[in-house]
């Protein structure tokens, strides 16, 4: 068996629905289950910070999506209470036990792995080549600068290829389908920045199968071994976050990351832009708050759908172990992906007024074309949990906690105040 002993559950009710989550911590447990306060009911209005106390802390979060373009809101260090964080995890987008290891599940594991190792022999000098021929290509040449043309037009054609090929063979994906070709045509005349739903840490090599686009990326990336090289010869956009560890280099671009996007998704000499307003992945079916970056520019854009299709296994990367979870992709039959890239979407005089607007327009259209929930939760629920050292065990059935020295997590970082608009 591959959980001996019988989970403990936690119920509580909230909305006056009872929930019941399964976790092999007792004492997480405890705490969840005695989550009854009315003080509790909101965990989104619960968590407001002290402004003293956090003055210098949201000013810099302020000057952070100055730099990034982020509506994201800042970080509160305030208690959590048991309420709170059975609000929190109860209604999260990050936390699937929905895909469970299920003795099927094994046995596919054990039936497929040597298929599996077959294709990591196979893909590994596939991938050595790639990298060794987009590393001399793009060797020399100044980061923030076009490529000439050829150039362009081997990497357009030559990483699509690859990457394709990866996706059908090396990931399973046999029956990825795109819908709406004949809108990415129109792309390249009228150049709209490309916005997709963020499910997986799958979603760019999906994206440059279609596209090969150009993006914006953490400094850090430029410097990373395989993926440094894609990105920097896709001529991503890097920048240097304030209040991170990224490292500052040669290839951060000087300026206004608004105008700089601008510039460069309108610039021809350039890969279609992409970003994913959501900036973080999740395993519901379901749309996280959007940031305003990529329409601060009131440039039109061109709304992207992933549509995963799983009945056993979820693809959505939530807070699980990234390993694991990848080495069971890799262990399916079959994996289903659904691409639908809808018609350019061009913002009214309104809407590029009122970047807020615009993001929240878009982000109603793509839920409505996805059949999927607008969520209230994004970035900073996400770390909140994080923070707290809540996760879904390797068995895809407990939701656990990492104790880091104490019983409960009695004092941990929090989202502060977001609008709750269902709308939104």
């Amino acid at each position: 068996m591959l959980n001996p002993h019988p989970p403990h559950t936690a119920e509580f009710t909230v909305d006056n629905t009872v929930i019941q989550i399964p976790t092999d911590d007792e004492a997480l447990a405890a705490l969840l289950s005695s989550s009854h306060s009315e003080d509790d009911h909101d965990l989104i209005n619960a968590v407001k910070p002290a402004k003293a106390q956090h003055k210098q802390n949201d000013s810099d979060v302020r000057q952070c999506n100055k730099t990034t373009g982020s509506a994201q809101t800042p970080i509160s260090d305030k208690p959590v209470s048991p309420g709170q964080l059975a609000r929190l995890v109860k209604d999260s987008p990050f936390i699937d036990t929905q895909s469970p290891l299920t003795a099927f599940e094994v046995f596919k594991i054990i039936t497929l792995l040597p298929w599996t190792l077959f294709r990591i022999v196979v893909a590994t000098p596939c991938i050595l080549l790639v990298w060794l021929s987009v590393a001399l290509l793009v060797w020399g040449h100044p980061i923030n600068t076009p490529l000439p043309k050829w150039r362009r037009n081997f990497l357009h054609y030559w990483l699509r290829f690859w990457t394709t090929l990866l996706v059908r063979l090396g990931l399973h994906f046999f029956t990825m389908k795109v819908n709406g070709k004949e809108n990415i045509t129109e792309a390249y005349t009228v150049r709209p920045i490309v916005v997709f739903n963020h499910v997986s840490y799958l979603d760019g090599i999906i994206m440059a199968s279609i596209f090969a686009p150009t993006g914006i990326a953490k400094a850090s990336v430029a410097s990373m071994p395989f993926f440094g090289v894609a990105t920097r010869a896709l001529q991503f956009l890097f920048i240097l976050r304030r209040g991170t560890t990224d490292e500052q280099n040669r290839h951060v671009f000087s300026g206004n990351p608004t105008e700089k996007i601008a510039e460069r998704a309108v610039d021809s000499r350039y890969p279609l832009f992409i970003v994913a307003p959501e900036g973080t992945t999740k395993h519901r079916h379901c749309l996280l708050t959007f940031a305003k970056g990529a329409f601060a520019a009131g440039l039109p854009v061109m709304p992207v759908l992933l549509k995963y299709r799983s009945v056993r296994f979820n693809p959505g990367w939530g807070i699980v172990y990234t390993a694991w979870h990848f080495f069971r992709v890799c262990n399916q039959y079959v994996n289903h992906l659904e691409v639908d890239v809808l018609p350019i979407y061009k913002p009214s005089a309104e809407e590029r007024q009122s970047p807020e607007l615009y993001a929240a327009n878009v982000r109603k259209l793509m839920g409505e074309a996805l059949g999927a929930e607008l969520s209230t939760h994004g970035i900073p629920q996400q770390q909140a949990l994080k923070r707290m050292g809540i996760y879904v065990d390797w068995t895809g059935r407990f939701i656990r906690q990492r104790k880091h020295g104490q019983p409960t997590p009695t004092h941990v970082k929090a989202a502060a105040p977001l609008n709750h608009s269902k709308n939104s």
